[in-house]
């Protein structure tokens, strides 16, 4: 479900074999914003595994600066360009999709926002900061309003003074990233949508049944469902005895995380004997 990643000044770029990492699991499309000279510029839209070594060398020579990166697997909006991050926080429509542009302020954001975009094949991300741009909310605004019930969202907002994150990050060698996926590589992709075939060697998702295309896993594989970092943090965060759902329940589970149902019940669970297993309970607590 992407991954972000905030380099404070002070730390060093992640290197080269990280980034590439970032790219094979999250591979529609990267981009990053620089804060210099009191702005925000903005270089996205990198849709090639090559572009991330010939953009590392522009990186390089901002090392001193405060750095956001995203590379993205897309749940909202096509795969192109215009919708890789970051996106600049404007209320001007037509400055979300441009692969370079100087601004005031941006953001980044990993995970599933339950905004429906007003415009075709924009992304959640993309909306998002539109509509925070057309309230006129500045960076701390938006994270004083926002706080609280982003779930299991992380946000990183820039401007021209610093950065500010939303969410849990993880922190490593002085670098924030979103989830856990710039640490190994893996070539296991959920695509969303309607299944049909997947990107060689990938795993297509078509409603409830996961279909592998290649050799990569089973039908029946978690690796599945996990290919998704979000649907990972989202299973750590909601549901602590997922190891114990039926394989219906788990594609429940990812239908429900899939649509962005981010509510925040805790399932009871009690011990079967006849299925030997714990089982959630019919009715949920609050």
């Amino acid at each position: 479900m992407c991954i972000a990643i905030y380099k404070p000044a002070e730390a060093l770029l992640p290197s080269l074999e990280t980034l590439y990492n970032c790219w094979d699991n999250n591979p529609d499309g990267f981009g990053y914003a620089i804060r210099k000279d009191g702005k925000c510029e903005i270089r996205k839209g990198f849709m090639k595994r090559t572009d991330v070594a010939n953009e590392y060398q522009y990186l390089k020579q901002y090392e001193n600066c405060d750095i956001l990166m995203h590379f993205r697997i897309a749940t909202h909006g096509g795969v192109n360009p215009q919708n890789t991050h970051p996106f600049p926080i404007t209320n001007d429509a037509k400055q979300l999709g441009k692969k370079s542009i100087i601004v005031n302020k941006c953001l980044i954001h990993n995970g599933v926002l339950p905004i429906e975009p007003r415009k075709k094949n924009i992304s959640d991300t993309a909306e998002f900061a539109l509509r925070i741009g057309e309230a006129g909310l500045t960076n701390v605004e938006a994270v004083e309003l926002f706080d609280g019930f982003i779930g299991t969202n992380k946000v990183a907002f820039m401007n021209g003074v610093g950065v500010v994150t939303l969410g849990q990050w993880i922190k490593s060698n002085g670098v924030y990233y979103s989830n856990a996926t710039y640490s190994y590589t893996a070539y296991s992709h959920i695509t969303y949508g309607g299944g049909g075939k997947a990107k060689s060697g990938y795993i297509g998702y078509g409603g409830y049944g996961c279909t592998a295309y290649g050799s990569k896993s089973s039908k029946k594989d978690d690796k599945e469902y996990f290919g998704s970092s979000g649907f990972r943090d989202y299973v750590e965060a909601y549901e602590p005895y997922y190891e114990y759902l039926t394989d219906k329940e788990k594609e429940e589970l990812y239908e429900e995380y899939r649509k962005g149902w981010f509510q925040n019940d805790e399932y009871e669970y009690e011990y079967s004997p006849e299925e030997k297993r714990y089982v959630r309970k019919a009715e949920a607590k609050k």
